[in-house]
């Protein structure tokens, strides 16, 4: 997963960089998101030895891998998701509309789990570690608060807490250490955030940085000229913020090393021939605590380009690979294998972005946007979109790294 890359691998919405933008820029994939998603012997004693008859060795027989027992679960029919989370080749997340949604099979086949009394997912944020921690931000009406749902048990139970911010995202590094960035206005190119943290699951949240000068306490080491696109935190101690800035050259990623109090700037080369390019960063990708990903979009009047900067040294330094087409979804399972989506096909890299192939027959066309989400082995996700509100996103898989895909749901 990625994001986990995944919440997704869950971004900021574009609608933010529009804000910031007059010309028409690529639409930036989802974090995928990496959402998320806000607001706890009987004594031993010697045996004596005992003659064992010999055994004659049975022969094996190919016998066929035993399907996923059928859970005690509501099935969902036909269900339509908004977002996706694979966690293995067999166990994944979703959310639809009305529905938190669980598979055991690699989403041939949905169980709900939702929050008992919410019916309302439209526009929750969601986060999934892994195949039993998840937490889920229902918004209340106006966005300035919510409810935060969190479940350590696959979604059999869960556990509600109050999130009292306006959260663009919700990640987690473990069951218990969480964060979120919190957008506190955006304008005329600035925006002032809030990061939060949590050492408890997420049942009590503490500002740990703002930079809202409105409001007593900001600190002015994060600008609020540009946006920002999102937090990653590789450990509770260093943490990486990126954004944009209509400003040729401008790099916009920030660092801290004290869990996000203070933030300086750090350097990121541009490739040759792009030095002046508008630069777009999300947010990194950690494997580990040495190996990162890094998603950049580079505009000149001359060229549209993604690049993807990998890191070795725990982010410490960044190389880019080689350029492709514009991503409007890209996501990865680790540091070596990415899958980039644009209208020409899917790409995949299988060394961290250093060369890709166009992989063929790959996904259908004729979709608005994709979201992405592969785990290891090949295994993956695509919600196909097609921007009409009267017609049902499409969730497909793949087994073969996305060379080959088929339908899911509904």
């Amino acid at each position: 997963m990625n994001l986990r890359n995944g919440f997704l691998k869950f971004a900021v919405p574009l609608m933010v960089l529009a804000l910031l933008l007059a010309c028409a820029l690529p639409e930036l994939p989802r974090e995928e998101t990496e959402i998320a998603v806000v607001t706890d012997v009987p004594a031993v004693t010697e045996e004596q030895p005992v003659d064992v008859p010999t055994l004659t060795p049975l022969t094996p027989t190919d016998t066929a891998t035993p399907e996923p027992e059928p859970m005690s679960l509501p099935v969902l029919s036909s269900p339509t998701f908004r977002l996706i989370d694979r966690i293995d080749a067999d166990n994944g997340w979703g959310l639809t509309a009305d529905k938190v949604a669980i598979t055991v099979d690699g989403g041939v086949t949905w169980y709900d789990v939702s929050v008992v009394g919410v019916s309302d997912y439209s526009r929750a944020l969601a986060y999934f570690l892994d195949v039993n921690h998840g937490w889920v931000l229902v918004p209340a009406p106006g966005d300035m608060s919510g409810s935060l749902y969190r479940t350590a048990d696959r979604g059999e139970n869960w556990t509600a807490s109050a999130f009292n911010y306006q959260s663009s995202q919700i990640k987690y590094l473990d069951a218990l250490h969480g964060y979120a960035m919190i957008g506190l206005g955006a304008g005329a190119g600035s925006m002032a955030i809030a990061v939060v943290t949590t050492n408890d699951g997420g049942a009590t949240w503490t500002q740990v940085f703002h930079n809202d000068p409105t409001i007593a306490g900001a600190n002015d080491s994060l600008p609020l000229g540009g946006m920002k696109n999102g937090v990653t935190y590789r450990d509770t101690t260093h943490a990486w913020l990126t954004g944009a800035k209509p400003q040729d050259g401008f790099v916009y990623i920030y660092r801290s090393i004290d869990g996000g109090a203070n933030w300086a700037q750090q350097g990121l080369a541009l490739p040759a021939g792009m030095e002046s390019a508008m630069v777009i960063l999300r947010s990194p990708e950690f494997y580990g605590t040495s190996n990162a990903l890094l998603f950049s979009w580079l505009m000149t009047p001359a060229d549209n380009l993604a690049y993807v900067y990998r890191s070795a040294d725990g982010g410490e330094s960044w190389t880019a690979g080689t350029p492709i087409p514009p991503a409007r979804s890209i996501t990865s399972s680790d540091a070596s294998n990415i899958w980039s989506w644009h209208e020409t096909g899917l790409y995949h890299s299988t060394d961290g972005g250093v060369s890709w192939a166009l992989l063929s027959p790959g996904l259908p066309g004729g979709s608005d946007s994709v979201i992405l989400d592969f785990v290891s082995g090949g295994y993956g996700w695509a919600l196909l979109r097609d921007g009409d509100d009267t017609t049902p996103d499409v969730l497909m898989g793949t087994t073969d790294g996305g060379q080959n895909w088929t339908t899911l749901a509904p």
